[in-house]
């Protein structure tokens, strides 16, 4: 036992001499932070492939000028405002164009938000619950790859960490400042995702609760949120437009269900991290024993009800989101990413509740968190897209006068831009939104690729005409997205031959009869 005691001495006072660290030199903890976080978010976007809607971005940030992004966007060349474009026009014509670049105004803003995480459970806690929220937020950021997506998730939660701060000072001492730094952020907010108008509703139930607590309504608040979400009356004519040319797309249909779904997508990155800090707490705490000392009794501390309301509301956006949905028709649970601000925020909360005496939860919680990020960041496999497009290639450079058709509207865009210059000038997408969605149910890709090649050049023929013109072709597919040009060719008694299969999907020879 003398050992035992001996060693939960040793634990405690090195967790209190960390949390006093973390309390005493926050710039150095946060450039610690910074740099492990930048390291890791870098190092995962190297590594991992653009996907459709990350390309439909780059697209758009290829062209030549401002006004033409915002004439794409006014057109439904993409559903995203175009704030994120500008952004990563900037960090392209800074750094080049690569995975980095393109992403970094995504991992710069969930960096932000992390701090105003950290500034916002610090004005009523401790420093180490600061960062139990900061490091929760930058692991589900992380794992669900929303750091290191080059489009507006990233950046909407580093403007909605803004928010959340101006909205905490707006009753402080720097009152004015606060309150135009929240109608900008929200208005900066819905100019990233329009859903950004529930986050700004979760403010306004946030702003009635400390209505409530002090008996006065604030109108300079309400007005500063009505300011900002004012905003979003510029994006109606573009909000129009893409819902009229998406219209009957059945892949983000609302539904009650989702909303389980949604908070499992939400907390799927946390639960292991958190429970098993959780876990290795209460081992700590039954193993302590009431002999030996710890830290001397501390008054009991509650949650300001404010900021905890606001955390709650938060929690409630997924609910909010799919019954929005019923008006909207478009729901995916990535739009409720700003819920994470409650749950961190709740985290960091219970956690200092539930540990009056010293602060072995919230150590546990931080260096479990960590440790995650860091074990999955270094398992990342290596980018393999432009390796698997040259494997296909290789199949197809002995016959250089034949088109390449990508029958795989998720896929066309990825080909394109990861396959060989020699070869990529030959892919093709035979895009027909009404057979795509006879034969699938859905034609949400289809329809962004052709809204798309008004701007982008891509090189998309309508399917009779091509076939008309063209009795042989290879074909090409990995997931076969609202896919339907392989069965209507077997279906015609055409000659369908596998070259080859593997990683980047399946190549066919096709030979039809006019």
């Amino acid at each position: 036992m003398d050992f035992l005691d001996r060693l939960a001495v040793r634990i405690e006072r090195t967790s209190s001499s960390f949390a006093r660290l973390l309390e005493q030199r926050p710039v150095m903890a946060w450039c610690a932070f910074s740099l492990f976080y930048f390291s890791a978010t870098a190092w995962r976007a190297s590594r991992k492939p653009f996907w459709f809607d990350e390309l439909v971005t780059l697209h758009l940030c290829r062209l030549p000028t401002v006004r033409e992004v915002w004439a794409a966007f006014e057109s439904a060349a993409d559903a995203m405002p175009p704030l994120y474009h500008l952004l990563a026009r900037a960090s392209i014509a800074m750094f080049g164009e690569g995975h980095i670049s393109l992403r970094a105004p995504a991992m710069f803003g969930v960096w932000i938000l992390c701090l105003c995480l950290y500034l916002f459970v610090r004005s009523h806690c401790p420093a180490v619950y600061g960062w139990v929220a900061a490091v929760t937020m930058a692991l589900a950021m992380t794992l669900n790859g929303y750091s290191q997506e080059a489009r507006s998730y990233g950046l909407l939660m580093g403007i909605t960490g803004l928010a959340l701060v101006c909205w905490q000072s707006a009753t402080g001492r720097y009152r004015r400042l606060s309150l135009l730094g929240l109608a900008l952020s929200v208005a900066m907010a819905i100019f990233s995702h329009a859903m950004a108008l529930i986050v700004a509703a979760a403010l306004g139930l946030a702003e009635l609760v400390r209505a409530g607590m002090r008996r006065k309504l604030d109108w300079p608040v309400f007005a500063a949120l009505l300011a900002g979400a004012s905003a979003s009356l510029l994006l109606l004519p573009a909000g129009a437009a893409s819902a009229a040319a998406y219209a009957g797309s059945d892949w983000s249909r609302p539904g009650l269900i989702r909303i389980l779904t949604t908070y499992r997508f939400l907390l799927k990155p946390l639960a292991a991290p958190l429970c098993a800090s959780l876990a290795m707490a209460c081992l700590w705490w039954s193993l302590r024993g009431p002999n030996r000392a710890g830290p001397s009794q501390a008054p009991e501390w509650r949650m300001p009800p404010a900021e905890t309301g606001l955390a709650v509301a938060l929690q409630f956006l997924p609910i909010a989101a799919v019954v929005s949905a019923y008006v909207t028709g478009v729901f995916t649970p990535r739009h409720t990413l700003p819920s994470l601000a409650g749950f961190c925020i709740m985290a960091a909360y219970l956690s200092h509740s539930v540990e009056r005496n010293g602060r072995m939860l919230a150590m546990l919680i931080v260096t479990a968190v960590v440790g995650s990020m860091a074990l999955d960041t270094a398992l990342r496999p290596a980018l393999s897209a432009p390796a698997d497009a040259c494997k296909w290639a290789r199949e197809v450079r002995p016959s250089p006068e034949l088109p390449i058709v990508v029958d795989d509207a998720h896929a066309f865009l990825q080909q394109v831009h990861y396959a060989p210059k020699d070869v990529a000038h030959r892919l093709v997408f035979l895009a027909d939104a009404a057979r795509a969605h006879r034969a699938t149910g859905n034609k949400s890709a289809t329809t962004g690729i052709l809204l798309l090649a008004r701007w982008a050049p891509l090189h998309v023929e309508p399917p009779d005409t091509f076939l008309a013109a063209h009795r042989r072709f290879y074909l090409l597919g990995s997931e076969w997205f609202e896919s339907w040009l392989r069965a209507h060719l077997l279906e015609a008694g055409a000659s369908v031959r596998l070259v080859r299969m593997g990683y980047f999907g399946d190549l066919y020879l096709v030979e039809t009869d006019h």
